[in-house]
C-alpha cells in the first residue's frame, strides 16, 4: 500500500474528508490525492 492509500484508509476509517482551497499548491495536492482509488466516494 502506498503512502496515498494509506492516507486515504485512515480518513475513511475514521469518517473524515479532505478539501482543499483553490491554489497553485492546492491544485498538486487535488490531483495526487484524487488518483488514489476510490478517493471520491
Amino acid at each position: 500500500m502506498n503512502k496515498l492509500q494509506t492516507i486515504k484508509t485512515k480518513l475513511v476509517e475514521k469518517g473524515y474528508r479532505l478539501s482543499v482551497a483553490e491554489s497553485l499548491s492546492s491544485g498538486n495536492i487535488q490531483s495526487r490525492i484524487g488518483s488514489v482509488s476510490g478517493a471520491t466516494k
